[in-house]
C-alpha cells in the first residue's frame, strides 16, 4: 500500500474493504532499514575497497560443460553501521549462440549469456537490531528480495518482499501455513526462520 493509501486508512478516509482491494493491488516502499541494508550488501560486492572481508571463488567448468562458472562466496564485517554475514552462490554461463522465432515467424540467431546469484544471510543494524535477507538475482532465475527482522521472542519475522519492482509488506501476501508466497510466482517464502 502506498504512503498516502496508508495515511488515507488511518485518518479513516477509505472503508476496510476498499483498504482491502488497494492491498492487493497497489505497492508499499521499501523501509529505509532495509533500503540501508540492500545498500550496504551492493556496497560490500561492488566497491573495490571493500569495508567488509570479501571471499569470492569461481569454478569453470571444462569439456562438455565448458562456459559454465559457479561461484561461491561470503561477505563478513560492518559497512555503514551495519554488520553483515553473507553467503553469495551463482553460477554464469558463457555467451551461447540459439535460435528464436521472430515476430515475423522466421528464425534468427541471437547471442544470450545467462546469470543466477543467490544472496543470503544476517545483518544486525547500527541499532542493535538482527535480521535476515535472501536476494535472488539475474536472468536465469524470478528476482526478488525479502527481508526479515527479529521480533520480541528472538525469531526473524518475513516484513517486505520486493519482485520485479513491486513492494509488498508480508502480512499482506497469501500465507499457507507458515509460508508466504510472492505474488505472480510460485516461490514460496519461510514467515519466521530462528535467529
Amino acid at each position: 500500500m502506498s504512503r498516502t493509501r496508508e495515511i488515507e486508512r488511518r485518518l479513516g478516509q477509505l472503508s476496510s474493504q476498499s483498504d482491502d482491494l488497494l492491498t492487493s493491488v497497489e505497492t508499499a516502499e521499501l523501509w529505509p532499514r532495509f533500503e540501508k541494508v540492500r545498500h550496504a550488501i551492493l556496497i560490500a560486492l561492488t566497491s573495490e575497497k571493500p569495508q567488509a572481508q570479501r571471499e569470492l571463488s569461481t569454478f569453470s567448468w571444462s569439456g562438455v560443460d565448458e562456459g559454465i562458472h559457479d561461484h561461491n562466496g561470503h561477505i563478513e564485517g560492518t559497512v555503514n553501521g551495519i554488520k553483515l554475514d553473507i553467503d553469495i552462490k551463482g553460477t554464469t554461463v558463457d555467451d551461447q549462440p540459439r535460435y528464436v522465432v521472430d515476430s515475423n515467424g522466421q528464425w534468427r540467431l541471437v547471442h544470450s549469456s545467462e546469470h543466477f546469484m543467490e544472496i543470503h544471510g544476517s545483518y544486525t543494524s547500527a541499532d542493535g537490531r538482527k535480521g535476515a535477507v535472501r536476494f535472488q538475482v539475474g536472468n536465469a532465475g524470478t528476482p526478488f528480495e525479502a527481508y526479515w527482522l527479529e521480533v520480541a521472542d528472538g525469531r526473524l519475522r518475513l516484513e517486505q518482499v520486493a519482485h520485479n519492482k513491486d513492494v509488498f509488506v508480508a502480512d499482506s501476501l497469501v500465507n499457507k501455513r507458515d509460508q508466504v508466497t510472492i505474488p505472480g510466482t510460485r516461490i514460496e517464502l519461510p514467515r519466521f526462520i530462528e535467529g
